[in-house]
């Protein structure tokens, strides 16, 4: 009996120690990761956030002056949140997920009333209530929140309620106003009290105040110009319910692991379910506060990301695999949402799954590298032709040439004064100038330069072309 305790005992040492030998090397594989990631990139900050279904939390920070306690904006990871505040309130047999919205906001309606009328809790939850930023502008006048069902009645409907998805801020809006008058609390204070106590999130807060202000302990937001992040103020008013959360790494790995242990605080597991579960009967992965996303190997994967000026972060649940993550920076950039936070989410992913991240790509330096470059040619090319403007005059050329010569020049003016039309058509999403100030600082620099030396080459050729056809109509 002692020599088969001895050897239970040996095997069991064995085992511990290669686990711990397993879990140091993810460690120092991840660290050693977005260490590297954060220098090729130029992340100020950067924070990580690992929940584990054994209830286990790890907070890892990268950058200077950044604790896991530190604040960050987390944008439309709010909308997951906003989603447990109504699934509570639906457990709880509060409100009815399948309700018309008008039955708990009763002067909400549409230039369609009829549809309006059909629009559920459910369909705010999972983007489908046929209201897009297509056609409805949220002003700043629909703030605060009680503010926002009303203004609704000039919105006009991009498509039937339940019949396909859009993104669409204002849906979550509206749920966070629903979670007003049937809790009868703010939805701040709701927050605090019911998801934010009982999960233990002691740094994160609802931010509802539509006027800007220092908040303890937030991180310095940065835009990103020409490569090198440059510290800059938060300057739009956001709703808390889908776009407006505060909240540190510690907070959101707080938040993630009621998604991976088996005895959630906020929800039941049915609760936890439900929201992980997308529509039936339309091509949508939305579910309610998440996306469902595709995968090759059958493990089940859901995401979201959240941009403000500022800040970006990304949150990733593996219920298959018992783990869940967040990553918070401190910058913001609309290119590298295609090129450096895809690329050191799924790095990260593969890394909590024992695999290895894909080959890096481009850098963020070699991203303001190439805009410099590019803004440089420009620039200079436009530079000459208002400086040669009076050869080019009195140059023998066609009338087809000179035409294409003008519409060339008006280009530049045209994307600049097109640029949100132009991003609202392709992608759904309204942007204005100050969005795009802040997401692209360099290439509005390149519009604004371009467009403004192309106005003046325009106005030099009708100086110049009037002056030559004085001087030759003196006899």
């Amino acid at each position: 009996m002692k020599h088969k305790c001895a050897l239970f005992v040996a095997i069991l040492s064995f085992w511990l120690a290669g686990a711990l030998r397993s879990a140091y090397a993810q460690s120092d594989a991840l660290d050693a990761y977005l260490e590297e990631r954060s220098a090729a990139h130029r992340v100020p900050s950067l924070a990580l956030a690992i929940a584990y279904a054994d209830g286990r939390v790890d907070v890892r920070t990268y950058g200077e002056g950044i604790a896991p306690t530190t604040r960050f904006r987390i944008g439309s990871l709010s909308k997951s949140m906003t989603a447990v505040a109504v699934m509570q309130l639906f457990e709880e047999g509060r409100l009815d997920l399948d309700a018309p919205i008008q039955t708990y906001l009763t002067d909400f309606t549409t230039q369609n009333p009829d549809w309006a009328r059909r629009i559920t809790v459910r369909h705010l939850l999972n983007q489908t209530s046929g209201l897009s930023d297509r056609d409805y502008a949220i002003t700043v006048n629909a703030r605060p929140l009680e503010a926002l069902p009303s203004s609704f009645a000039r919105a006009r409907h991009t498509a039937e309620p339940s019949a396909q998805f859009a993104y669409f801020n204002a849906n979550y809006d509206l749920l966070g106003r629903i979670v007003e008058v049937v809790s009868g609390q703010t939805y701040s204070a709701y927050l605090s009290q019911r998801l934010f106590a009982p999960a233990r999130m002691q740094t994160a807060l609802a931010y509802d105040d539509p006027t800007p202000r220092a908040i303890e302990g937030l991180a310095q937001g940065h835009i990103l110009l020409y490569g090198f992040p440059i510290p800059y103020a938060e300057q739009l008013p956001i709703p808390a319910p889908s776009g407006g959360i505060i909240a540190s790494g510690a907070d959101m790995a707080a938040f993630l692991r009621q998604f991976v242990i088996e005895e959630p605080s906020i929800l039941s597991p049915d609760g936890i379910t439900t929201v992980l579960s997308v529509p039936n009967g339309i091509d949508s992965s939305y579910a309610m506060g998440w996306f469902a996303a595709p995968n090759d190997d059958g493990r089940r994967i859901f995401n979201h990301a959240g941009d403000v000026l500022t800040f970006h972060a990304d949150m990733v649940l593996l219920p298959d695999d018992g783990i869940a993550f967040a990553l918070l920076y401190n910058r913001q950039s609309l290119l590298l949402g295609f090129a450096t936070y895809p690329e050191i989410r799924e790095g990260v992913m593969a890394l909590l799954r024992g695999g290895k991240p894909a080959q890096s790509g481009i850098s963020a330096s070699v991203i303001g590298i190439i805009i410099l470059s590019v803004s440089i040619a420009v620039v200079v090319n436009d530079s000459l032709r208002l400086l040669l403007s009076r050869r080019w005059v009195n140059s023998r050329q066609n009338i087809l040439k000179r035409g294409m010569r003008v519409i060339a020049l008006l280009i530049p003016v045209a994307i600049l004064l097109l640029l949100p039309t132009l991003i609202l058509s392709l992608t759904g999403r309204g942007v204005n100038y100050a969005v795009l100030i802040a997401y692209l600082p360099d290439i509005m620099l390149l519009l604004v330069v371009s467009a403004a030396l192309n106005c003046l080459t325009l106005i030099a050729y009708l100086l110049i072309g009037l002056q030559e056809s004085m001087r030759k109509a003196q006899p």
